[in-house]
């Protein structure tokens, strides 16, 4: 006598089934289940009441619990707020992916005030090994800051070493007030930092002139391969923790002065005349100038064409950005070249 196997699939009572539904209130309903649905949650909700009168804090500590496995920038933020050192652990800021359409996530961490350098080290080396076995579809990066510096830590132990050492000697010149040592950023959607070629630099100095920071700091960029310096005179402007969450022209509208070039570019002098440039004209309370483009901020009543056609444009500028109180032009590389 043969029997008939039961059709699982087909068993509207079946606890694969009722689970399912119970994050389906449609289907629930449809299958006559909506009932029990109701009964199930009506009854966990009175059981999680139980606890947590009962034993305070667990139903938060298990949310909290449940939160880290789905949300794994909540977890990288929580071990990293673990480790010996750490002061504060900012909040998570994403960015654009990279071309293997990975997200970013960067986190600004915060060291215990007077950490020695072998404290510092150590807290280096533990927060390169959280991001090394944190990495996946999301990539997690950290700027330490650790007061007068701040360094990007690499997943890759061996290349943090050399940032920060770059970091502290810069720190140290005189005159400096923060310095920055980062992975290679060629543009938002691709960042580097597999390796020390083309590292991000910025140092920050509350009076002077750009160019004279570029003096006092290129020569220590001689060792670096490719690595791009950018000298930020601060005028009325509190010094940048985040410098690479900086994208507008704030900061020159107060009077900062800002100059971005290569230690081994060939164009630099070019840019660099620039700046000196608008240091002598009338009117410019601030700027930004970069490898390929430029923001200039002027105070209300000045003449800005004529001011712009008084400076040598170089020719990697591709645009130009110009503030007033009024408003914001945007300039193209033929626009400019008109100017001439």
């Amino acid at each position: 006598m043969q029997s008939n196997p039961q059709d699982h699939s087909q068993q509207g009572d079946g606890i694969g089934v009722i689970f399912a539904e119970l994050g389906d209130a449609d289907s629930a309903e449809a299958s006559g289940h909506g009932p029990r649905r109701r009964f199930f949650w009506a009854i966990l909700a009175v059981v999680l009441g139980v606890v947590a009168v009962l034993i305070p804090g667990v139903v938060t500590r298990l949310g909290e619990a449940v939160a880290a496995v789905v949300d794994p920038t909540s977890r990288v933020a929580a071990d990293l707020g673990m480790i010996p050192g750490v002061a504060v652990v900012g909040d998570a800021e994403s960015r654009a992916g990279d071309l293997t359409f990975r997200s970013n996530v960067f986190f600004t961490v915060l060291g215990d005030d007077n950490l020695s350098r072998q404290e510092q080290d150590a807290l280096i080396d533990a927060i390169s090994a959280r991001l090394a076995g944190a990495q996946g579809h999301t990539r997690f990066m950290v700027e330490l800051d650790l007061g007068t510096l701040s360094v990007g830590i690499s997943p890759v132990a061996a290349l943090n070493p050399a940032r920060i050492a770059l970091a502290r000697s810069l720190a140290d010149v005189a005159g400096v007030a923060r310095a920055t040592v980062l992975w290679r950023t060629d543009d938002d959607d691709l960042i580097f930092d597999e390796d020390n070629r083309g590292l991000d630099v910025w140092v920050q100095s509350r009076d002077g002139s750009a160019n004279t920071l570029i003096d006092n700091t290129l020569p220590l960029l001689a060792g670096t391969d490719q690595a791009s310096l950018t000298a930020v005179v601060l005028g009325a402007n509190s010094p940048r923790e985040h410098v690479y969450s900086w994208s507008d022209g704030g900061g020159a509208e107060r009077g900062e002065r800002e100059v971005t070039t290569q230690a081994d570019d060939a164009s630099a002098p070019e840019h660099r005349a620039v700046s000196d440039q608008l240091d002598a004209a009338p009117g410019v309370s601030g700027y930004r100038l970069g490898l390929y483009g430029a923001t200039i901020a002027f105070v209300e009543g000045v003449d800005v064409r004529q001011t712009l056609a008084s400076v040598s444009i170089p020719a990697e500028w591709q645009s130009l950005e110009t503030w007033t109180s009024a408003e914001v032009e945007y300039w193209t590389r033929e626009q400019l070249g008109a100017l001439q």
